[in-house]
């Protein structure tokens, strides 16, 4: 009996480390600390490149929220609040790094939706 008691816990434990593996394994992971403000440093310098490019130029006022998702890359999203110097909009932020494609021009893909505006999307 005492042995029914061990292989039912045991098996409990894989099964939920499984179901926690499994939703966890590609799903948007929220930043905090030090990886939420790495990540504010990439959306600062892609807003940058952008308006240094074909534009629009945008600046952050307000992160409300980031995650990061391992894909091909990494894609951050970001729910910001963003001026384009005469107004300021709620905005959806996100950015698809591929490192190794940087050589070739298209390392970086950002797209931005704001309310009642076009989606801007932009590679370099």
């Amino acid at each position: 009996m005492q042995s029914m008691k061990v292989i039912f816990v045991l098996a409990l434990t894989l099964a939920t480390a499984s179901a926690l593996r499994s939703r966890l394994f590609g799903a948007p992971k929220p930043l905090e600390g030090e990886e939420l403000e790495t990540a504010k440093v990439l959306l600062t310098s892609t807003l940058e490149e952008l308006a240094a490019g074909e534009g629009p130029k945008y600046e952050v006022i307000t992160v409300t929220s980031a995650t990061r998702k391992v894909v091909s890359g990494s894609l951050d999203t970001f729910v910001v609040e963003l001026s384009n110097g005469s107004e300021n909009k709620d905005c959806k932020v996100q950015i698809w790094s591929q490192p190794w494609l940087k050589p070739l021009g298209t390392g970086t893909n950002v797209k931005i939706y704001c309310q009642d505006d076009e989606v801007v999307e932009r590679t370099w």
